[in-house]
């Protein structure tokens, strides 16, 4: 796979950069093997360990307890807003790159929320 497209945003692995919404944005290579790793794990949560790894292998331990946070605050930035995509922080988990953003809720918010289920009662919607 070469090209990963969400919405607005598509990841370009031979060019190591992002088209969002027709205009080139040049990333990084740290940058952009976040990106690809979010992007080719859309819509799952991707764990601090293995963004970590991706990024630095072996060397993660060697990185600012923050370097992770700086590098998805400057893919944020630099691919900008345009509400059709987001990389979501999940608490104490790591990181999401949805396709259509939705709030994610913290474990002990979720525990106490509906998750839709294709076994649920009969609208849909189980009691968790």
């Amino acid at each position: 796979m070469k090209q990963i497209t969400l919405e607005k945003l598509m990841v370009d692995r031979d060019r190591f950069d992002a088209l969002v919404a027709g205009h080139w944005v040049h990333l990084t290579f740290s940058e952009f093997e976040l990106l690809w790793c979010l992007a080719q794990n859309a819509d799952k949560v991707v764990s601090r360990e293995r963004l970590e790894g991706v990024v630095w292998g072996g060397g993660a331990a060697d990185q600012p307890k923050r370097a992770l946070d700086v590098h998805v605050a400057r893919i944020r930035k630099k691919l900008g807003d345009d509400g059709s995509w987001a990389i979501t922080a999940v608490k104490k988990r790591g990181y999401m790159l949805t396709s259509q953003p939705t709030q994610v809720l913290s474990d002990k918010r979720l525990s106490n929320e509906c998750r839709h289920s294709t076994q649920g009662g009969s609208n849909g919607w189980v009691k968790i």
